[in-house]
Parts: C-alpha cells; structure tokens; sequence
C-alpha cells in the first residue's frame, strides 16, 4: 500500500505482492509472473519512485527538468513526543539548530539559509524513529521542503 498526503487530501494505493520475486504461476524457477508487460512496467516505475522516496538525501535535493535545484527552505513542524513509545526504540538527538526552536508557539517553522543546509544534513542520516531534544523537550519532526510558488509556511500542508 502507498499512501500519499497532497493538498490535504490522502490518497491510497494498494498494489497487491508488489515486493514480491521469484517464480510465478509456472513451472519451479520461472521468471514468469504471470502479468503483462504493461503491468512489468507499471510496476517498475512504481519500485523506483518507491526507491526514491527511500533515499531522503536525494529527495530533499530534487531536480527539475534535469537540473539540480537547491532546497532554499523547509516547513517544520515539532510535535512533542516521548523518548519511547511502546517497545520500539528511539534514537534521540540533539537539536541541531542554535537560533530556531522546534515547537515554539506557530504550528509551522520556516527554516532557511544555513540553517537549511546544516537540517538537511542532519535529515539526511535520521530515520523515523529519531526523535530531537532540545533543552528537556523531546521532538518529532514532519518536514517539507517548500516549492515554487510557495515561499511560507502558510503556504504549506505538513502531513
């Protein structure tokens, strides 16, 4: 299943044994899936956007029309969390900003300049489960990188 969050609306997905490989309705060691070759291809372009999604590094940078793009700032939101949340464990980090706050009083921080650069680079070896602690507070993060038109968190549906 692939859920997507867009325009504040939520769009699901489900391709059925998508990640599955290996041999399909014919005989022992068969490649055959038994599907198309529009459905091999559909299926393919989906994997890579999939592939592409799992590398926040190269998703944050982006490209346009075949030119890298710098990220010129990103909407944050911080929601206050736990350090542990059941059995799963939490990597907790330092926040890394001096001079932007999560969670101050606006549901949305915008982050720009340097600032950007040193959260990218921080974003880019967290992981779902990296929570940021700032003074005695613990964070969650929901980050997105702002797009043309959009220039404030106004602009911006984190979901």
């Amino acid at each position: 299943m692939i859920e997507v969050g867009a325009a504040g609306e939520r769009h699901v997905h489900e391709i059925y044994a998508l990640g599955l490989t290996g041999p399909g309705p014919g005989a022992p060691g068969s490649d055959d899936t038994g599907l198309g070759p529009e459905q091999k291809e559909r299926r393919a372009r989906v994997q890579a956007f999939l592939a592409e999604l799992s590398s926040p590094s190269e998703l944050v940078a982006g490209e346009a029309d075949g030119e890298r793009f710098p990220i010129q700032a990103i909407a944050v939101r911080a929601r206050p969390a736990p350090e542990g949340e059941g059995d799963l464990v939490l990597d907790v980090v330092p926040w890394p900003l001096a001079d932007v706050a999560p969670g101050d009083t606006a549901p949305c921080t915008l982050v720009t300049g340097a600032d950007a650069e040193e959260l990218l680079a921080v974003l880019s070896v967290s992981t779902s489960r990296t929570r940021y602690r700032r003074d005695e507070s613990v964070y969650a993060l929901e980050v997105r990188p702002l797009v043309p038109p959009e220039r404030a968190c106004a602009d911006v549906t984190v979901t």
